[in-house]
């Protein structure tokens, strides 16, 4: 009897040290080398534009925060206009996946594709009726963030470029 509790007891220490250890591999833990701020430019469909991405830890390091926004300047017939979005990157089990909300309504739900180089972080919208939406970010050169918005049709996987720009980080506060 006191042998089998030996055994349970060890067993359980087993079990706590390979449950801590996994969550020391958070899929969330890569994304820290992006938080800070970030000053952004790009183009695509919407037009050229300029912003501040800002990614933070946030309750208790179990997500990565991104807050986005993009100004846009008067063209032909356009008013200048302001975009802002908010990606909450956050572990579900060991996949990582993303809630995205925009100041236009647009809320999106994302799972991190497989098999991404490290340093970059692939997006993929969650499949339903309507058209795929894929967001990816690369920082694998140092201080520099590249950050492309692509929208596939419903029923393709063939995706084409919306937005995409450059951002570079901030230094000092």
């Amino acid at each position: 009897m006191f042998r089998s509790m030996i055994f349970a007891a060890a067993t359980i220490l087993v079990v706590a040290g390979t449950v801590a250890r996994a969550e020391d591999r958070s899929p969330v833990e890569p994304l820290g080398a992006l938080v800070g701020t970030w000053d952004a430019e790009g183009g695509g469909t919407p037009g050229q534009g300029a912003g501040t991405v800002a990614f933070t830890r946030e309750v208790g390091g179990h997500a990565v925060v991104r807050r986005n926004a993009v100004t846009y300047p008067a063209t032909d017939g356009r008013p200048a206009s302001t975009h802002e979005d908010l990606l909450v990157l956050h572990a579900e089990g060991t996949a990582l996946k993303g809630l995205y909300v925009d100041g236009e309504g647009h809320v999106i739900h994302y799972a991190a594709a497989p098999g991404a180089a490290p340093g970059t972080l692939v997006l993929l919208s969650e499949p339903g009726p309507g058209p795929r939406f894929r967001l990816t970010h690369d920082w694998r050169t140092a201080g520099e963030l590249r950050i492309v918005f692509e929208i596939a049709p419903p029923g393709s996987q063939r995706f084409k470029v919306y937005a995409e720009g450059r951002a570079t980080r901030r230094r000092g506060p």
